[in-house]
């Protein structure tokens, strides 16, 4: 139990998780908040289009 010190011993006893770093620009921020002006239905619409 001695062999556990400062930064090894921390990332042996701890559950470590990846941390995700959001940019500043955002695609679905800017689809689908306030206001929608239609953006986001005629996304969807050419998602529907492409589909086939």
């Amino acid at each position: 139990m001695g062999h556990y010190h400062a930064r090894e011993g921390f990332n042996t006893f701890s559950k470590l998780r990846p941390v995700f770093y959001q940019g500043p620009l955002s695609p679905i921020q800017m689809l689908f908040q306030p206001p929608y002006a239609g953006r986001a239905m005629s996304v969807l619409q050419t998602m529907i289009k492409w589909k086939t």
